[in-house]
C-alpha cells in the first residue's frame, strides 16, 4: 500500500496529525478551515461494488469490506474531486475589498486510519513536495489529521472529528470554518460571503439552503433543519441574515420547515470552546452522522446563531450511486453552458473592424479608451455577461428539468415542474424560445453608421442578442393564449345586464 511506502518521517507526521505546526495562545483569533473527510464510505462502496461500477476506485479492506473515499471521487468532465473543488473555493475566499479571508496554509482535513494514505497521495500529486513546503493548489501533508478510527472501530461522528481537530491542530482560540467534504460544491460557491457575514455580525453563522430549490435531489431527512426568524412580524420570508430560532437534528418526523443547514458553517472561537461541555452534558452521540446537528441544536439553545444565504451556496451530496450520477451530469451541463456562453460573449473568430483612414482609426481608438474607462469604473461588461449567463438560479432549474425529462421520457410537458426563485415566488424554467439566443435573428439590412455617432436604435436593435440578453425568469403558464389567439381587435360580446346610465340626469337612469 502507498501508506506503507511513505517515508518514516511522513508516516510519523501524519500519525501525529499535527505536522510541524505549533499553536500558542492568540488574543486576536484567526480563521482556520476544517474539511471533514473521515467518513468510511462503506455504504457507497458496497453499492458500487455490487453494481459493477468500474468508473470509480473502490478500495477493499482486510476484512473484505468495500469502501469509497467520497471527497476524492473524480467528478465531471474535468475530473476534479470534491476536495479539489473545495480547495478552489477556499483559495478564492475573499472579502468585499478583495482581501483574502482564509488560507490553504490554515486549512486542515480530518481523515481516518483507512483512508489517510489516500489523502496523503492526493496532497503529493503533481508535486514532489516535502512535508515542510506548502503547495498553493494543495493542502500540505502536515495539515492532514488522522483521527485514529477505522472501519473495525467506527468513529463517533463529525462532532467528535471536530473536537479531535480542535484538540490537536486548531486550538479553541480560533474561529473555524467547518466544511463537509462529502458534498461537492458548485462553481462560484461564495465562501467569502459566509466569513464576512460571521465576522461583521459577531455570531456563529451557518450556510442555509432552501429545500425546495437547493437540495440537489437529496432527501430531506439527510439535512439538519432550521427554524428562522422572519424578516418582519407575520412575514413568511427571511432576510439574507436570519437568526436561528431552533435546530432540528432529526428532521424525519419533527420538522415542518423547508430551510436546512448547508455544507459549510463558521463557528466562532466562543462556540468552539463549548465543545468539551457539550460532550460532557450530552454523552451518547448515536446515531453518529447526526452528532454535528445535535451540537448545533445544543448551541442554539444557549447562544445566538445566524443562517446566511450564500451566493451559489449549493453542493451535491455524494452518498449513493444516483448522487454521483447527478453530480457528474451537472458538472458536464455547467461546462457545456460555460463553453456556449464564452463562444457567444467572447467569440474567437470575430472579424477585425475595417479601418479606412487615419481619422477613423483615431476615432475608434478614442471610443476604445472611453469604453475601457467605463469598464474600469463599472466592471467589465463581459464579466457581468458571463455572470448572468451562468447564474445558478437560472441553470439549476434548467438542469433538474432536463434530469426530470430524461427520467420520465417526456420532452414536452413541464407544466408540473416549478421552483422557488430568489424572490420567494414560484417560477418556471425558461421556455425554449428564450434559452437559445442564436434563434433570434438580428436585422441584416441595418444601415451602417459612423462609429462616433451611433444612434440608440442601432445599439438596441442592430446587434445580435447573446445569452446575457435573454430573460432569466418566466412566470407564464403554458402560453395557450398566444397559440390560440386568431388575431383581430378584442370585442366584448358579453350580455349587458346593468342599468343604462343617463348622460343628462341621474333620475333618467334606466330609460
Amino acid at each position: 500500500e502507498l501508506h506503507g511506502e511513505l517515508s518514516a518521517d511522513l508516516q510519523c507526521e501524519v500519525a501525529r496529525g499535527v505536522g510541524l505546526n505549533t499553536h500558542t495562545p492568540n488574543t486576536n483569533p484567526s480563521v482556520k478551515v476544517l474539511i471533514l473527510g473521515g467518513a468510511f464510505g462503506v455504504g457507497l462502496g458496497g453499492l458500487l461494488r455490487t453494481g459493477g461500477d468500474t468508473s470509480h476506485d473502490v478500495a477493499v479492506g482486510s476484512d473484505g469490506t468495500a469502501r469509497v473515499t467520497r471527497p476524492l471521487v473524480n467528478l465531471g468532465p474535468d475530473g476534479k474531486s470534491s476536495l479539489d473543488r473545495w480547495v478552489d473555493v477556499i483559495s478564492k475566499c475573499a472579502g468585499p475589498a478583495g482581501e483574502q479571508l482564509v488560507s490553504l496554509d490554515e486549512t486542515y482535513v480530518v481523515a481516518n486510519s483507512d483512508n489517510v494514505h489516500e489523502y496523503v497521495s492526493w496532497s503529493l500529486e503533481g508535486g514532489g513536495v516535502d512535508c515542510m513546503s506548502k503547495q498553493s493548489e494543495k493542502i500540505a501533508i502536515g495539515n492532514i489529521v488522522d483521527n485514529g478510527a477505522s472501519s473495525s472501530d467506527p468513529r463517533p461522528g463529525p462532532a467528535s472529528d471536530l473536537r479531535f481537530a480542535v484538540d490537536t491542530v486548531l486550538g479553541n482560540q480560533h474561529h473555524v470554518v467547518v466544511i463537509d467534504g462529502h458534498n461537492a460544491p458548485v462553481a462560484g460557491f461564495d465562501l467569502g460571503k459566509l466569513v464576512s457575514c460571521a465576522v461583521s455580525r459577531g455570531k456563529s453563522t451557518l450556510v442555509r439552503v432552501d429545500m425546495d430549490s437547493q437540495s440537489c435531489g437529496a432527501d430531506a431527512s439527510d439535512f439538519v433543519h432550521l427554524t428562522l426568524a422572519p424578516a418582519a412580524e407575520g412575514s413568511k420570508r427571511y432576510g439574507p441574515h436570519a437568526d436561528v430560532l431552533s435546530v432540528v437534528p432529526f428532521p424525519g418526523t419533527e420538522s415542518n420547515t423547508n430551510v436546512a443547514v448547508g455544507c459549510a458553517m463558521f463557528l466562532r472561537s466562543e462556540t468552539v470552546s463549548l465543545l468539551p461541555r457539550f460532550f460532557t452534558e450530552v454523552g451518547d452521540l448515536e446515531p453518529a452522522r447526526e452528532s454535528l446537528g445535535r451540537f448545533l441544536a445544543w448551541v442554539a439553545s444557549r447562544t445566538r446563531l445566524t443562517a446566511c444565504a450564500v451566493p451559489n451556496g449549493v453542493a451535491f451530496p455524494l452518498t449513493t450511486e444516483n448522487d454521483l450520477a447527478t453530480a457528474n451530469k451537472f458538472y458536464a451541463f455547467y461546462a457545456d453552458q460555460q463553453s456556449k456562453a464564452l463562444g457567444e460573449i467572447c467569440p474567437k473568430n470575430r472579424p477585425a473592424p475595417k479601418q479606412s483612414s487615419n481619422e477613423s482609426t483615431l476615432r475608434m481608438q478614442m471610443l476604445a479608451d472611453r469604453f475601457a474607462a467605463i469598464d474600469k469604473r463599472r466592471g467589465s461588461v463581459k464579466t457581468h455577461a458571463m455572470k448572468a449567463a451562468l447564474d445558478l438560479d437560472m441553470l439549476l432549474p434548467l438542469f433538474f428539468e432536463k434530469i426530470k425529462k430524461e427520467s420520465e421520457g417526456d420532452e414536452n410537458d413541464h407544466s408540473g415542474f416549478t421552483v422557488i426563485g430568489p424572490d420567494g415566488k414560484e417560477t418556471r424554467p425558461l421556455p425554449f424560445r428564450f434559452r437559445d439566443a442564436d434563434a433570434w435573428n438580428s436585422s441584416k439590412n441595418k444601415p451602417k453608421q459612423h462609429p462616433c455617432y451611433v444612434t440608440t436604435q442601432n445599439v438596441s436593435y442592430g446587434k445580435a442578442p447573446t445569452i446575457a440578453d435573454m430573460p432569466q425568469r418566466w412566470h407564464g403558464v403554458r402560453g395557450e393564449f398566444t397559440s390560440k389567439f386568431t388575431g383581430g381587435n378584442y370585442a366584448d360580446s358579453g350580455l349587458v345586464v346593468g342599468n343604462l346610465k343617463s348622460k343628462v340626469h341621474a333620475s333618467l337612469d334606466g330609460e
